[in-house]
């Protein structure tokens, strides 16, 4: 493993009466943004919890920013990594900077000056009651208590849930002016939404039922698959498995289906089953980490 890396896991593992994570590895280079994928229950929060020191690994390492933070949700880990959670725990009745200097009495290394920068940048009125604000201004916040003490790496789990399109753009989007101007050195992002990852990961890891499925590059994860347009009168039999596989493209009305280079036997498959007019191109990332994920899972299952 590379130490240079803004995060690490090295072999982690952790297993529940019901569950198991078993060894996984692989980093958020510094300077990108590694998105995290996976079903629900596919073992994206347990990871993310060792990560942060909540739960401590039955094996493996976890190396923020060169240092070995396994098991650890002490002071060390705490100056190194920020967090935004799915849904920030908030007490209701105080304003935006009594939660502030709430939160910033935990951390010695808290920069008021940035602080300042901060909401200054996201135009938060720091006298509202938290009562009184809307997601898109929580998420805000949330940003904030997680940047504000200056930590090495950003750790977020499905942080944009309930938050309007325009919303979330926009929060996505200050995700990448983070690293583009070093205010992190990495990022790692959960979220079952395939499109946000698409849109602004550098590399990403696709877990299911507790492994890693791919870890990769997002050119290097579009590469050998090809999407297959055809046409066809009758509903998709079960063409050995491949129905589940068969989707209707709401643009050109067409049915389409994605297949790896070393399936283009089934282009033949399609033909004899009554398919015509096949056109292949090329797939979008999100329509990838889509068959990925649910291809392995049919498989896993026996479909």
């Amino acid at each position: 493993m590379n130490t240079g890396a803004a995060l690490a896991f090295q072999g982690i593992a952790k297993t529940y009466p019901k569950f198991e994570l078993q060894a996984t590895s692989f980093e958020v280079p510094v300077g990108s943004i590694v998105g995290l994928v996976g079903q629900n229950g596919a073992g994206k929060s347990t990871l993310i919890k060792c990560g942060l020191g909540l739960v401590k690994p039955d094996q493996g390492r976890v190396i923020v920013a060169g240092e070995d933070c396994t098991g650890q949700n002490g002071e060390k880990l705490r100056t190194l990594a920020g967090y935004v959670p799915e849904t920030e725990c908030f007490y209701e009745w105080m304003t935006i900077e009594e939660k502030f200097a709430f939160v910033r009495s935990y951390y010695p290394t808290w920069d008021r000056q940035y602080e300042s920068e901060l909401v200054k940048r996201y135009h938060l009125d720091t006298k509202k009651k938290l009562k009184h604000l809307s997601k898109g201004m929580r998420a805000k916040v949330s940003l904030i208590l997680a940047l504000a003490f200056r930590p090495r790496v950003l750790i977020l789990d499905e942080p944009t849930s309930g938050l309007d399109p325009v919303m979330k753009s926009e929060f996505l989007d200050e995700l990448c002016h983070l690293v583009e101007r070093k205010d992190v050195d990495g990022i790692l992002i959960s979220s079952h939404i395939l499109s946000e990852i698409a849109r602004i990961a550098n590399r990403i890891v696709v877990l299911q039922s507790g492994k890693i499925l791919a870890d990769q590059g997002c050119k290097e994860l579009l590469e050998g698959w090809r999407k297959a347009y055809f046409q066809t009168n009758a509903d998709a039999p079960e063409w050995n498995g491949l129905a589940g596989r068969i989707r209707s493209s709401s643009e050109s009305g067409r049915r389409f289906l994605l297949i790896r280079e070393d399936e283009l036997h089934l282009l033949r498959e399609l033909e004899m089953k009554g398919a015509r007019s096949i056109e292949l191109a090329e797939p979008s990332l999100e329509e990838v980490l889509l068959e990925a994920v649910t291809v392995r899972e049919e498989t896993k299952c026996g479909h």
